[in-house]
């Protein structure tokens, strides 16, 4: 979606973020004698999803500045 919006730094942070949030854990826990592969794993779909945030969040960033909507605390009143 970055790429189509022609702004590509946020697609960049967001997996890079992802590579450093699961190469500094998986180096630390296969330091322990207890490390199994499936640690791995469990590992990648939790920086999976963290990265997924992030994107979310950063394209409704995106989305905000280009569209110029003003974020809000409330949800405007619909009066009669």
């Amino acid at each position: 979606m970055f790429q189509a919006m022609g702004h590509t730094m946020p697609s960049l942070i967001a997996s890079g973020m992802r590579l450093v949030l699961f190469a500094l854990p998986a180096i630390w826990l296969s330091s322990y004698p207890a490390f199994e592969l499936w640690h791995l794993w469990y590992l990648s779909a939790v920086t999976v999803a963290l990265q997924a945030l992030a994107s979310w969040w950063m394209l409704i960033k995106e989305f905000r500045r280009r569209l110029g909507v003003a974020p809000t605390a409330e949800p405007a009143a619909h009066g009669a």
